[in-house]
This record gives C-alpha cells, structure tokens and sequence, in this order.
C-alpha cells in the first residue's frame, strides 16, 4: 500500500473554491519531494513516532469471524532523505489472550509509497486537476517507471504543494513479461476536510481510500489522514477480498500516541510506556 510536505499558503478548508488558474507553478516544478511524504516530511524530526492498534478478524466460508488478532505497534522514522525513508516498526501480537513481541524490524519506502528497488525513471507530465467532491483541484502530474526481471510498474501521481495531504491522486500499475497486468494500485483523496474524532488533538482530517486488485483478489482502505501526524494515518478500515469476492479479512487501525522527538525509554509493553521526549498526543480510546 501507498502517502507529507512544505505549506507555503494557508487554507481554510471549508471554505475555498479553486479554479484551474488559482496557483501557477515555477517551469521547473520539483516533483514529488521528501516534504510531501507523510513520514518525510518530518526529516528535521528524526526519531518522530507514532503508536497505533490494529485488530484483524479472519472470516471462515460462511462469513463468521474465525480469529482475531490485536497487534500494537510503534512505527519510528531512522532517515529521510531525497529517495525515501528508513522506518523502524516494533510490534507486540496478542492472540488468543498470549503477547508476543516481534523483533524490530527496518523497512524503506520509496517517496512513492513504494519499495525502493530500482532507481525510477522520472517523468514531469504537467498540469492536470482531479475531482474533489464535484470540485475541480489543479495539480501537477509526475510519472515514476521501475523495470525488473518480473515487469514494470509505472506510477503516475497527481499532487500540489499548496494544499494538504498534498499526494491527491495517484495510480499504479504493474505489467508482466508478457505485458499483462499483474497489479493494479489506485489512491484518491475522497473529501479534503472531514470531522475527525479519534484523536482530541485532530478535529479534522482527509478521507482517502485506497484500492489494490491482484489476481489473488483486492484490497480497499479507507482513512483519516492528518500531516500533523508522523505517517499521516489516524485511523482506517480494510476489507480484503479474495478472488470470487469473498470478504475474507476485515482490520481496523487506530491511533494511539505520537510525538515529534525520540521517546527517552523504550519499553516491552507498548501500553506502559513512561518516559517521553516531548509531551505526546494521546489519543482516546479506540
């Protein structure tokens, strides 16, 4: 899955009406940046994190919840730089009423939302506009290509610089060999301005929704996304769906806790966490 950033004006969501012609942008647009990527954004806050639950519920054949699995976790970000970022995830997994903890893991991502492998072929489209709730939004268009023994995807992202959550639009595809499709990614901002309860901090976020087909069946995510929040993700639901569209796995993930500087002590047990760097955000009850 796939979402940071560098406001040089200031919106008052609710209330503005665009037209095509309302931003102009220089003729050598930077293209997608570390400033508008959820996590990359916060580059001169290395060590900024976030906290969150995730329960999953497994679903038989006849659609009865057959497991549930609770996982709280810890996502940090190492580095930020002009390719992607380097995150550290702990994890703590309860099922059946047992806690495991996960051996830390690091993970890049590309400034796409991507996996980094390959240096992407980098092109500048132009201006565009996407549909915002009936509302025309102009934006520019940046196409990334990455090529590998497996095929090629090719990314084309719609974004603007002057407008949270800054990536707007953005769709994925990845053909095989024999120039068949083998996965198709979309992401799309559904509304700009929507109340926003789970945290009290956050009155107000994006809704986006997330969709990712293969042949093994689909995905579709729909979120709150804040850029106050290290990674953007406040809260979202995920229905994954199998090849004949069978509702197979629901999750819902919620935010817990965040902060803009290291934690002073890190501990086991994410619900007992006692020192900090800075005051963090807590987050209600999910």
């Amino acid at each position: 899955m796939r979402a940071s950033f560098r406001a040089s004006l200031v919106f008052s969501l609710g209330l503005i009406v665009l037209s095509s012609s309302s931003f102009s942008y220089g003729a050598e647009d930077e293209g997608i940046t570390k400033e508008l990527h959820p996590w990359g954004r916060f580059y001169n806050h290395r060590g900024a994190w976030k906290r969150y639950r995730v329960i999953t519920e497994t679903l038989d054949a006849a659609g009865q919840v057959a497991s549930t699995i609770i996982t709280e976790a810890k996502t940090s970000l190492e580095e930020a730089d002009e390719e992607g970022v380097t995150l550290r995830i702990e994890s703590i997994v309860e099922i059946a009423g047992k806690r495991l903890s996960g051996e830390p893991k690091q993970v890049r991502q590309g400034l796409r939302g991507d996996g980094t492998i390959g240096k992407p072929l980098i092109r500048n489209v132009g201006a565009s506009h996407v549909v915002i709730e009936g509302q025309k939004i102009p934006c520019r268009v940046e196409e990334a290509e990455t090529g590998g023994p497996h095929g090629k995807t090719v990314t084309r992202t719609y974004y603007s610089r002057f407008l949270p959550p800054y990536v707007l639009q953005r769709e994925s595809k990845t053909t095989g060999p024999d120039g068949k499709v083998v996965e198709e990614h979309t992401f799309r901002v559904l509304s700009l301005d929507r109340p926003c309860d789970v945290v009290p901090q956050i009155r107000r976020a994006a809704w986006v929704e997330a969709v990712s087909i293969t042949p093994s069946g689909s995905t579709i995510t729909r979120a709150y996304i804040s850029m106050k929040v290290p990674g953007g993700v406040v809260c979202h639901d995920t229905d994954e769906r199998d090849a004949e569209g069978r509702l197979v796995r629901h999750s819902r993930l919620v935010l817990l806790d965040f902060g803009l500087e290291p934690e002073q002590e890190e501990v086991a047990d994410f619900g007992r966490v006692r020192g900090r760097g800075r005051r963090a955000h807590r987050a209600g009850s999910p």
